[in-house]
């Protein structure tokens, strides 16, 4: 199937979506509740788009691709509607959560979502002089811990890991992994509740919803060094 993304023509299977053509594309599409082992619902409504011939942008994890479609991710409308999303979204976070203590700063990695990243991460991490190499890992999403477990394998010192966001075979692991739960569904639908919402003309102050959590101690966080 032929389509064109941002005027480039790219080449995806009958079955992809506008979200697999933008990536073919080499094009940059944000994309936050993407997640492969979870079919595409659409939920955070940051990888808008446009297509030719419809009267406004779409996301793109949940549009299929179409033959001869000609998709835009530099649309004025797409990119200030996925723009309000992502706004709702860190509205949703406690200000310390940007914060970054310029001492500890280089502990802090953000901008990793695959586990190849993670590993690299914690990598460069490793390699720190000794007296500021850390001791402990908290993982932000479950493609992150798993990285983490790969570059761990061969630390030769036991490093505490906790991971957000449970995964399978977690406690099946020689030790088990201590994850902090939640339940992905709750937090994309309350997302896209406050998104349609600020769509339909809500013009509130940002509203901060809380999702619950559990924390599942299995023994990699409790490991001492």
């Amino acid at each position: 199937m032929r389509v064109i993304v941002d005027g480039t023509p790219v080449t995806v299977a009958a079955d992809s979506s506008l979200l697999d053509a933008t990536r073919a594309a080499g094009a940059e599409v944000p994309s936050l509740c993407a997640d492969p082992r979870l079919a595409p619902y659409g939920s955070c409504r940051t990888c808008m788009v446009s297509i030719e011939g419809t009267d406004g942008p779409v996301p793109a994890c949940t549009t299929p691709a179409a033959e001869g479609g000609v998709v835009r991710t530099d649309d004025p409308v797409a990119l200030r509607t996925a723009r309000l999303a992502l706004e709702l979204i860190v509205g949703q976070l406690p200000v310390s959560a940007l914060d970054q203590p310029p001492e500890r700063s280089e502990l802090v990695r953000a901008g990793t979502h695959d586990a190849a990243g993670g590993e690299d991460t914690v990598r460069a991490l490793l390699r720190l002089p000794v007296a500021r190499r850390p001791t402990a890992l908290f993982c932000a999403n479950n493609r992150n811990t798993v990285g983490a477990l790969r570059a761990l394998r061969d630390h030769p010192r036991p490093i505490a890991i906790v991971g957000f966001d449970d995964f399978e075979l977690a406690d099946m692991l020689a030790t088990p992994v201590t994850v902090v739960r939640h339940v992905p569904e709750d937090m994309g639908r309350i997302t896209a509740e406050l998104a349609y919402a600020r769509l339909d003309g809500d013009t509130g102050p940002p509203e901060r919803r809380t999702i619950p959590c559990e924390l599942v101690p299995r023994g990699s966080g409790e490991v001492t060094t």
